[in-house]
């Protein structure tokens, strides 16, 4: 499992971008987990 921590608070961020796109990436092979690094984390994601 990978596990894949930002802290995803600016939706239009590129460290947020980048991390989903590892997370799409990754994800077509490996079971991926998303954390954020904060509790203020939008609701978006």
């Amino acid at each position: 499992m990978i596990h894949l921590f930002n802290g995803f608070q600016d939706s239009f961020g590129g460290s947020e971008r980048k991390t989903l796109e590892l997370y799409r990436l990754l994800g077509a092979e490996n079971e991926v987990r998303l954390w954020a690094a904060s509790s203020r984390a939008s609701d978006e994601w």
